[in-house]
């Protein structure tokens, strides 16, 4: 009799599901950490500084690689799901530099150090891939970077804040591109140069209390931005920017200040020139509001743009320059009791406006070294004098209804006015007409 075999049909057995830990490479002086595990914000990629040029890597819950010693770089790459990435550098030193690129996907990267500090040597460079991603220095964090840092976000809104105290220090310059929240506490302090671009219509706010070495730039996109210098803390600091300072805020309706008085802030210094540049929407803009002191050491120039615009300008702003304030068509409103001009100006100061109804207050307070320059386009215009000083007028009106107010018994007004065409009144409440001054068309 035949025996029957039987044959048993071929099958996969399931193995143990296994977390695979992050790749971690040492080649020549630099280590690659790359392809994270599933990483929370409490299980993160935690990159270690245990000893100056000394690693320990441990990804998410996985066991901890320790003593991995490189001097020339630190490689971090994430990948394209939601990574945690922390690199702590305690109170130690990395003399190279450090590359961290997070991939897509909504990332939190944290750089931490101790109080006392922790130092990067040489550059750091943060690529931000798509997504909501967030770059943080923590409070009470010491992290030091020698050389330049570089951050660059992706699509999305994406956060970098930094700068509580003790310290955070950047010693060369700091690139942020793309980043769409920016929050910086003093004492934080870049070295060089701080520049801070976004080609998005997305909105930014760019809440920025540093002291820079060297100038400042800052260019917004299309949406409604927030941007302000300021200093700040419990009391009110000092902020700085030793060099120049510019400022092109882009389309949409925007705020721009420095020290604007919106919340605790101190004293903030300009040690060369303000420029200050808007587009085509409705912006305000405001220095020294609300009892915040600004001093600019060299001239300043407030371009509105075209939309109907409010200048806040204190009466603690001190600039040591030439001011030029100017506006296209819109309402221009620098009057009443938030929104007079109150500076005081070393040089000359200059109001070039276009066809709007513009309102010009130069309050009590405020004081000019130099010449007055008033040129405005066809609409009717109001410009009031309120200082106890002698202004040396050159103004032009266009072919509006316009008006000019002395209120100030004090007030000197001599040089050349011409209300140009239209119906135009002149309103001495108080003041002196000197005899040389030469008044047509009131």
């Amino acid at each position: 009799m035949a025996l029957t075999k039987h044959l048993k049909r071929p099958t996969l057995e399931c193995l143990e599901a296994r977390w695979v830990p992050a790749t971690i490479r040492l080649i020549g002086g630099n280590l690659f950490i790359s392809n994270p595990g599933p990483t929370t914000l409490a299980n993160p990629l935690k990159i270690t500084l245990t000893a100056n040029n000394t690693f320990t890597v441990q990804d998410g819950t996985s066991p901890a690689v320790t003593g991995l010693k490189a001097g020339s770089g630190l490689f971090i790459t994430g990948s394209n799901k939601a990574d945690f990435i922390t690199l702590n550098l305690a109170d130690k030193t990395f003399g190279g530099n450090v590359f961290i690129n997070s991939g897509n996907g909504d990332d939190t990267i944290t750089l931490t150090a101790a109080a006392t500090g922790g130092k990067i040597g040489g550059n750091l460079t943060v690529l931000m891939g798509n997504g909501a991603d967030t770059l943080n220095v923590p409070s009470g964090t010491g992290v030091q970077v020698g050389g330049n840092t570089v951050v660059t976000g992706g699509l999305g809104n994406d956060t970098f804040v930094f700068g509580d105290p003790p310290f955070t220090k950047f010693g060369g310059n700091l690139t942020i591109h793309n980043v769409n929240t920016v929050g910086a506490n003093l004492p934080a302090t870049i070295g060089g140069n701080l520049t801070i671009t976004s080609t998005e219509a997305l909105v930014n706010n760019w809440k920025l209390a540093v002291t820079v070495g060297g100038n400042a730039t800052l260019v917004s996109g299309n949406g409604d931005d927030e941007i302000f210098f300021s200093g700040s803390g419990f009391p009110p600091q000092a902020g700085s920017v030793a060099g120049n300072v510019v400022v092109n805020l882009g389309g949409g309706n925007n705020k721009f200040g420095v020290a604007p008085g919106f919340g605790p802030a101190g004293n903030f210094t300009i040690g060369g020139s303000l420029s200050v540049f808007a587009g085509t929407g409705d912006d305000e803009i405001r220095i020294a509001d609300l009892g915040d002191s600004v001093t600019v050491g060299g001239n300043t120039v407030i371009d509105g743009g075209g939309g109907d615009n409010q200048y806040r300008l204190g009466a603690t702003w001190s600039a040591f320059g030439n001011v030029l304030i100017q506006g296209g068509n819109g309402v221009n409103d620098l009057s009443g009791a938030t929104n007079s001009f109150l500076a005081t100006v070393a040089g000359n100061l200059s109001f070039y406006f276009g066809n709007g109804d513009n309102l010009i207050t130069l309050g009590a307070v405020s004081s000019i070294g130099g010449a007055l320059n008033v040129y405005t386009g066809n609409g009717n215009n109001t410009l009031t004098l309120e200082g106890a000083q002698t202004y040396l007028a050159n103004m032009l009106f266009g072919n509006g209804d316009d008006t000019l107010v002395l209120n100030n018994a004090a007030l000197v007004l001599t040089g050349y006015v011409n209300g140009g065409g239209g119906t135009n009144t002149l309103t001495q409440t108080a003041g002196t007409l000197a005899p040389t001054l030469i008044l047509l068309n009131f």
